[in-house]
């Protein structure tokens, strides 16, 4: 027959096992991060600064959901809107780069689980940077008629977050400035880890070697 410390010791045995056990991960949650043009027409987006500006006349930080965008843009819909460091998007601005950066907060999530998806559209060309690392996304000089897909998978790092978009705005026709503008559609999803269970296990382990101690007195 098997004795009462050979069961405890099996007992025993097998909340270890449960102990060693690695953390898993619970279904995909959705990351808060947010497409460009939230608010009405003309207004100021909450979401999204320009943090460098070649304009003079329009250095930010703040930027606008567009009241008015040219003609050969995408149009926008209600699931996002262009934005501009103007009101109204016909507007010129002078060559060179505008740097649009949105951040969001990974608290409570596994960044190794992170994913971002959705399609953007730029005048002119643009590159994403997530965390100050280009993410290979990049658009070309006149990528601005639809959008264009992107995926990041890797990059992300535990709590905030910041991913910057680089529009760069080429010399006009009249060989000064010209309309420039960014538009970006956007979601995403981590996972939230789980307990490891090696907790689970000493929570059984506890009151059973409790227990035991106790009947042995």
């Amino acid at each position: 027959m098997i004795g009462k410390r050979q069961l405890l010791a099996g007992q025993v045995l097998v909340v270890l096992g449960m102990g060693l056990g690695v953390a898993g991960h619970a279904s995909a949650d959705p990351i808060n991060v947010n497409s460009t043009g939230v608010g009405a027409a003309g207004t100021v987006d909450p979401n999204y600064v320009v943090v460098t500006s070649a304009s003079p006349v329009f250095p930010g930080p703040s930027v606008f959901v567009a009241s008015s965008i040219p003609s050969a843009y995408v149009p926008n819909d209600a699931a996002s809107k262009w934005i501009d460091l103007a009101a109204d998007a016909n507007t010129n601005l002078a060559p060179g780069t505008y740097e649009y950066r949105t951040t969001f907060d990974l608290s409570g999530l596994d960044p190794s689980t992170a994913v971002l998806t959705g399609g953007w559209a730029s005048d002119n060309g643009a590159s994403i940077l997530l965390n100050g690392v280009p993410t290979g996304d990049a658009l070309g000089a006149i990528e601005f008629a639809g959008l264009t897909p992107f995926n990041i998978t890797s990059g992300f790092q535990p709590g905030v977050n910041t991913l910057d978009f680089l529009v760069i705005n080429d010399t006009g026709s009249n060989g000064g400035s010209s309309p420039s503008a960014l538009r970006v559609q956007i979601s995403g999803t981590a996972s939230v880890p789980e307990p490891a269970m090696g907790l689970l296990g000493l929570a059984v382990l506890a009151p059973m070697l409790a227990g035991r101690r106790g009947r042995g007195r």
